[in-house]
C-alpha cells in the first residue's frame, strides 16, 4: 500500500474535477451555500450557486454525502 493510505476509517471527503468524474450537470444541487468545502480553479462563477455551469474545469472537494447524493461515481 502506498505511504498515504491509513486504516482510519471511512472516507469523509471526495476530491475530483466536475466535467471529468462529476455526474449528468442536471443532477447538481444549485444554490447550495454548503455544496462544497473547497473549490480551486477559475473564479468565471460561484460554483455552490451555479455548480451545472460547464465552463473550464476546476477541482471540488465536497463531503462524501453530498457527492454520493450529486451522483459523483466513487470507489467503494
Amino acid at each position: 500500500m502506498p505511504p498515504n493510505v491509513t486504516d482510519a476509517g471511512p472516507a469523509e471527503g471526495a476530491v475530483f474535477f466536475p466535467i471529468a468524474e462529476g455526474p449528468n450537470p442536471r443532477r447538481w444541487t444549485t444554490n447550495d451555500p454548503w455544496l462544497t468545502e473547497a473549490v480551486f480553479g477559475p473564479r468565471e462563477m460561484n460554483f455552490n450557486w451555479y455548480s451545472p455551469w460547464q465552463g473550464n474545469d476546476r477541482i471540488v472537494v465536497m463531503t462524501v454525502q453530498k457527492a454520493r447524493a450529486a451522483g459523483v461515481a466513487l470507489a467503494q
